[in-house]
C-alpha cells in the first residue's frame, strides 16, 4: 500500500469514493471538492488502484481538522483507514502542525478514535426553540463572517481557515444581527446551525429564517463535540469547534 498526497487525476475516484463512504448527493459532493477540496490536504491510499482517503482543513491556532476518512467498501477491513490515520499523523506533524482535531459522527467513533490516543474536547450546547417574532439580520460573505466569528469565539477556540468557511458558505447561511452571528441550514421547518452572542435571539433568528423550530449549537455545555491529538509536546486541545462542516 502506498499514501501519498493526491494528484488532480484522482479526483472523479475520489468523488466516487466521498458518495460511497459518507453518503452525500451529487450536488454536496460537487460543492465539498468545488469549494472546499485542496490536493494539498488529501492523502490517498493506493495499490492498483484508490483504496481510500483522508482530508483536513486549516484551522488555527495550528491545528489539522480531520474531515473526513473513507474507504471503499471493497476494501475494507483492511487496515487502510488506520493506515490513512498515521500516514496523517506523521505528514502533519513534520509539517509543524501542533495537534489533530476532528468531529467522530457516533459513540462507536468515539471509542475508535480513544484507542488512536485522541481525548474528547470541545464541549457544546444545544439550544432548542420554537420560532418567535423574526429579528433583523443581515446575509453575511464569508470573509465578513469569518471576522465576526473570530471575534465572538471563546478563548483557545479552534478557527476553521478561509478554505474551511468558504465551504460552509456554500451551503448553510450566514448570518448576523446586532449582538448575535449564526451559520445555519433549513431542512424540513428546521433550522440547524451554530449560535454565537445572545442565545435570547434563537427564536428570532428561526423565524428570519422562515423556520418554525431552531436547533443551535453554542459554546459551553458539557457534551464532547470533537476529540484531539497532540503532535506537539504540551499542545492543548481547544475549547471549542463548534462547526463540523457536515
Amino acid at each position: 500500500m502506498i499514501i501519498d498526497a493526491t494528484k488532480p487525476h484522482r479526483l472523479p475516484l475520489l468523488k466516487q469514493l466521498w458518495q460511497e463512504a459518507f453518503g452525500d448527493s451529487d450536488a454536496f459532493t460537487e460543492l465539498f471538492f468545488s469549494k472546499g477540496f485542496s490536493c494539498e490536504r488529501c492523502l490517498v491510499a493506493e495499490e492498483e488502484s484508490v483504496l481510500g482517503a483522508l482530508y483536513w482543513f486549516d484551522c488555527a491556532p495550528g491545528l489539522a481538522y480531520i474531515y473526513g476518512v473513507g474507504v471503499f467498501r471493497s476494501s475494507r477491513g483492511k487496515g487502510v483507514g488506520l493506515a490513512l490515520m498515521e500516514a496523517a499523523h506523521r505528514r502533519l506533524q513534520s509539517e509543524g502542525y501542533s495537534g489533530c482535531i476532528l468531529c467522530p459522527a457516533d459513540e462507536a467513533l468515539f471509542r475508535y478514535y480513544e484507542k488512536l490516543g485522541y481525548t474528547a474536547c470541545a464541549p457544546v450546547a444545544e439550544l432548542v426553540c420554537e420560532a418567535g417574532e423574526p429579528l433583523s439580520m443581515e446575509k453575511l460573505s464569508c470573509e465578513a463572517y469569518a471576522c465576526r466569528r473570530s471575534a465572538l469565539l471563546p478563548a483557545n477556540a479552534a478557527q476553521q481557515g478561509r478554505e474551511a468557511v468558504r465551504f460552509l458558505g456554500s451551503y448553510a447561511g450566514l448570518y448576523g444581527g446586532s449582538d448575535f452571528l449564526v451559520a445555519a441550514v433549513c431542512d424540513e421547518g428546521t433550522a440547524y446551525g451554530e449560535l454565537l452572542g445572545n442565545k435570547a435571539a434563537a427564536p428570532g433568528i428561526t423565524a428570519a429564517l422562515g423556520c418554525k423550530k431552531g436547533i443551535f449549537r453554542m459554546p459551553g455545555g458539557t457534551k464532547p463535540f470533537a476529540m484531539f491529538l497532540p503532535l506537539k509536546e504540551g499542545a492543548a486541545p481547544p475549547a471549542y469547534l463548534g462547526i463540523a462542516l457536515d
